[in-house]
């Protein structure tokens, strides 16, 4: 792969598994947004949550071709009911969203596929933000600000991680200030 610039051949049969799904999550991702999704049925909202969960735990336990099987039908389907859904589905939705992005970025990042990763980890820190959570926000900037400085663009990264340090300490004043008042 270094000589010829190509991707070399996986190692194994689940190294395989992992590229196959990265492949139809970059697809996925690109081909909706928060705003814009295709015109199809999502499955009822706790089953993508569970599935949300499960995949995470997967990734957290590095059985990462279990947690990419099914991981862009399941990015697909929160992406409809984040926009179609009634307001608490989308408000779950959203949050389901952002557990799994971060998978999405987790099994981007690695095979190789440093700029999938960060729309990934962009596309998370997103539906947190749409959620009102900006405690996933941040967890998702630190995401996004490996996945910059990755690729070698430290100034946006530096940009997204002072955000969200910004952001959460402000949040945390906020809840001070509260305390304080109580």
């Amino acid at each position: 792969a270094d000589l010829t610039g190509q991707p070399y051949l996986p190692p194994d049969r689940a190294s395989a598994e992992v590229g196959a799904a990265v492949s139809e999550i970059s697809a996925v991702l690109h081909d909706t947004t928060l705003a814009d999704v295709p015109d199809a049925p999502a499955r009822p909202i706790g089953e993508l949550i569970s599935n949300a969960a499960l995949a995470h735990a997967y990734a957290d336990d590095a059985s990462y071709e279990l947690a990419g099987r099914r991981l862009a039908a399941l990015l697909a389907e929160l992406h409809i009911q984040a926009v179609t859904g009634t307001a608490d589905h989308r408000r779950a939705a959203l949050i389901a969203l952002v557990e799994a992005c971060k998978v999405a970025y987790i099994l981007a990042k690695r095979t190789g596929r440093i700029e999938l990763a960060g729309v990934a980890a962009e596309r998370g820190a997103g539906a947190a933000e749409l959620a009102g959570r900006p405690d996933l926000v941040a967890l998702m900037a630190m995401s996004q600000t490996s996945a910059l400085t990755g690729l070698g663009a430290h100034r946006r990264g530096r940009l997204v991680c002072a955000k969200a340090l910004h952001d959460i300490s402000e949040l945390e004043i906020g809840r001070a200030s509260w305390r304080e008042r109580v």
